[in-house]
């Protein structure tokens, strides 16, 4: 019983800002999303997704993960306040924005240079993803502080967290630091890091990682994506390459087509030693001028899964539309 009054108190205390809102339709209004998503044959997975403006200077973000089979749903709740392992609480940061500068603190995604680790879960395949972004847990409590140039085509971000490392968040004083670069140059599109993850307290037990992702419009109808992870350690390497193709067909199919491959010498984030995939997904979006409905059907090789195949529907519930018509 304890444990479910403090959940709700939590609860209450990440939707306070939802309520305390002015009624300023530009500045002050949430956007608060429910995103249901299924795929056969896995059970069902809900998000809730909430963001707005406290004021002129003052922005939050707070995303939930409510039903999952990974974990399963009653571990989600029993690992809240757990640093290693996935929870009910993907993030929940606030930020303070002064010009081109912004200050975030609260629980945040890793800054990794990756468009894989990038892109809302409920939008990705974990079947086509890499080893890192299945198994390392990168929504960590911290904060950083993000430069914004004026033309606004790159953006600096330098990050401390706890380290996923951690039981708890900041338990064993395990760090994680990451510099980011964000480039938007029209058809190009990068985001590169460097990142430091501290493991053990020790003297150079940590890992230290390079991450690059890039992505390309070709033309209106196909964007190229790379992303390249490379991390060492006291005692190996690791290597994650990832490659997609993204076809829009037309308003309503889009076809992804995504391959990778890791090589590793070293247990960490459960890297194997050696792994390549390829698959393709098609979506389809029935919804006139929205892409809130999403069906999809995927088809994968894994050399460790084997072939995996799936199908499913996501649809993003968006309330605050809703209730503002």
């Amino acid at each position: 019983m304890k444990r479910f009054l403090s959940l709700l108190a939590f609860c209450a205390i990440c939707c306070t800002p939802v309520f305390a809102q002015e009624a300023d339709p530009e500045n002050n209004v949430p956007q608060v999303s429910v995103i249901g998503r299924f795929d056969y044959p896995f059970i069902p997975y809900l998000y809730t997704l909430v963001e707005g403006n406290l004021g002129e200077y003052f922005s939050y973000s707070i995303s939930n993960h409510w039903v999952s089979d990974e974990p399963t749903t009653p571990e989600l709740y029993q690992n809240t306040w757990r640093a290693d392992v996935l929870n009910w609480c993907d993030w929940a940061n606030v930020s303070l924005n002064l010009g081109n500068w912004s200050f975030t603190v609260g629980k945040d995604i890793i800054a990794v240079g990756s468009f894989e680790i990038d892109q809302y879960d409920w939008d990705s395949y974990w079947e086509m993803n890499s080893t890192f972004w299945n198994n390392a847990q990168v929504y960590q409590w911290g904060g950083k502080v993000t430069y914004t140039t004026p033309s606004e085509a790159n953006v600096f971000t330098l990050q401390a967290t706890s380290s996923p490392f951690n039981y708890k968040p900041f338990d064993s004083k395990l760090m994680s630091y990451a510099a980011m670069w964000t480039g938007d140059f029209d058809i190009y599109r990068s985001l590169w890091s460097l990142n430091l993850i501290q493991y053990a307290s020790g003297k150079g037990e940590n890992i230290k990682m390079f991450a690059s992702g890039n992505q390309l419009d070709v033309t209106d109808w196909l964007t190229l994506g790379a992303d390249y992870l490379f991390g060492y350690d006291q005692e190996a390497t690791f290597h994650s390459f990832a490659f997609s193709a993204d076809f829009f067909i037309s308003d309503h199919f889009e076809l992804l087509a995504k391959g990778g491959y890791e090589v590793s010498g070293t247990p960490i984030f459960e890297m194997p030693y050696e792994r390549s995939y390829i698959g393709g997904a098609l979506q389809y979006y029935p919804l006139a001028d929205s892409q809130d409905l999403r069906l999809h059907a995927l088809a994968c090789y894994d050399t460790i899964e084997g072939t995996l195949l799936s199908a499913g529907i996501t649809y993003n519930f968006n309330l605050t539309n809703l209730f503002t018509r």
